[in-house]
């Protein structure tokens, strides 16, 4: 083999392996799960609360738990749980969220909960930024914009 040969072979499995290595990466980042929850500062609380992927304010209600819910299916149209697929999904919390995000099911639903408690949405919560529900008293509790921290 000549030199220019060997310099050639080596330049193309360099390249090669260049194209690998990128590929590789740009999987892993294109498999990287989204946020299902995220920190965003709410005016109308005056606090950095948790909302939804899209931009909807999370509550809890005082004083369930996972392993105490209150809000069952006659409550869950008002109160609409956050939800995944399936148990083996693992909620993402996006930057600034504290606590350990769970799932659990509960009325035939896998249902997310943070810091042990479940997340909800409210329907008189219009758009994102809203509010509405924080401190309603509901379903055997008060129901609560849920913090950041």
């Amino acid at each position: 083999m000549t030199h220019r040969t060997a310099t050639t072979t080596r330049r193309a499995a360099a390249a090669t392996l260049t194209a690998a290595a990128l590929t590789f990466a740009t999987a892993a980042v294109a498999k990287a799960p989204a946020p299902i929850i995220k920190a965003q500062k709410n005016a109308e609380v005056a606090k950095t609360i948790v909302v939804s992927a899209k931009g909807l304010t999370l509550y809890r209600l005082s004083p369930e738990t996972t392993k105490k819910v209150l809000c069952d299916a006659t409550c869950t149209p008002y109160w609409p749980p956050l939800t995944v697929k399936s148990a083996k999904v693992k909620p993402v919390a996006g930057p600034g969220v504290k606590g350990k995000l769970t799932v659990f099911k509960s009325g035939g639903q896998f249902r997310v909960a943070l810091r042990g408690y479940p997340l909800y949405t409210f329907i008189g919560d219009s758009k994102a930024g809203v509010t509405s529900g924080n401190n309603a008293q509901s379903f055997g509790g008060t129901w609560h914009v849920v913090t950041a921290k």
